[in-house]
């Protein structure tokens, strides 16, 4: 998790990793780690990230809405000011017991904007407001334009790729496997 102060108010993030990372990438790239429930986990780290000073808490889940909604309703006794999910690449919000579930899409092209009230004497949460925002304008702009000769090396290539994308190279005699991958 990660603490921040936002106008005398203490918000701690609280990030959750994709469950099935040990099922979908080379085992060398989460060595050490741990992947655990998500409720569970966050029945752990809630309170000991508001003993820590936290008095809004976030969580950003790297799964789908749906499975931020059931999260959502298991740990609802938490107080949790919002879920943004992403594994999937829809936009989608809703709420569950008043806490809203949210996935702003994909690539960076929008983000959840949160609107908190925090009552200034108690230091509770009285309202959460959110939306969704569009960046606007190009993302990912080159600092510097492509060479035309250049762009059209690119194209030739991506025209050729294209025409070959209909070509069989070969067919599998059974499904792949599936678990974790040992390399």
């Amino acid at each position: 998790y990660a603490m921040f102060d936002r106008d005398g108010v203490k918000v701690a993030v609280v990030g959750l990793s994709f469950i099935g990372t040990p099922q979908t990438t080379l085992a060398k790239h989460d060595a050490g780690l741990e992947f655990r429930d998500y409720a569970p986990t966050l029945k752990q780290m809630v309170p000991a990230v508001r003993k820590a000073g936290a008095e809004v808490v976030v969580v950003l889940l790297h799964d789908t809405v749906d499975a931020a909604r059931r999260v959502a309703a298991e740990t609802k006794d938490l107080s949790i000011a919002g879920f943004v999910a992403g594994q999937n690449h829809r936009k989608e919000r809703f709420e569950v017991d008043g806490t809203p579930v949210i996935n702003p899409g994909p690539f960076g092209r929008s983000y959840v904007r949160f609107d908190i009230s925090v009552d200034r004497a108690s230091r509770k949460m009285l309202k959460v407001e959110h939306e969704i925002v569009d960046v606007v304008g190009e993302v990912g702009a080159p600092a510097f334009p492509p060479e035309p000769q250049l762009l059209a090396i690119v194209e030739k290539a991506r025209q050729e790729a294209k025409a070959r994308a209909k070509d069989k190279l070969g067919k599998l005699g059974r499904p792949l496997p599936q678990g974790t991958f040992q390399n």
